[in-house]
């Protein structure tokens, strides 16, 4: 049995929320009829300066944050359900394995909370070190409403 202490500390532990006494959904969860999003790297056209870096490393990381992409289309698309388009995201690797610059070189989808939390998710991104210099890549991103393509 859990002692009156160990409930307490385990409720004060609890991020609090602030409950809409109007809503029917829990906060952070989108309503059942919210329109969903589908997130793809178009690998294909993946393109690279640089260092000889392998473009297939770089796809494969992107598609590991994917569901963060997809977070970041999904509260956009709750304003406008009839969003889709590309992202075009520049970054630099460096020789370390960082990242340098990551930036938006193309926002066809026309919104830029979208490009914006792209970005940051992006650059959150970590790689094995390059081999002697720096590698710069464009990544196109395609957001398109579920089971549209």
């Amino acid at each position: 049995m859990l002692s009156q202490a160990l409930i307490v500390a385990l409720l004060l532990a609890l991020p609090l929320t602030k409950l809409d006494p109007e809503s029917k959904t829990p906060p952070n969860v989108a309503p059942v009829d919210a329109p969903r999003g589908s997130v793809s790297i178009a690998a294909r056209e993946v393109t690279h300066t640089g260092a000889a870096f392998p473009e297939r490393s770089v796809t494969r990381l992107f598609q590991t944050r994917r569901s963060a992409l997809t977070a970041c289309y999904e509260r956009e698309l709750r304003a406008n359900p009839a969003l889709t388009g590309r992202i075009v995201i520049a970054l630099t690797i460096q020789s370390t394995g960082s990242l340098g610059r990551v930036t938006v070189v193309s926002n066809a989808l026309g919104n830029d909370a979208v490009a914006s939390c792209a970005s940051r998710v992006v650059s959150g991104l970590r790689f094995n070190p390059a081999p002697e210099t720096d590698a710069t890549f464009t990544v196109p991103i395609d957001f398109s409403l579920r089971g549209r393509r």
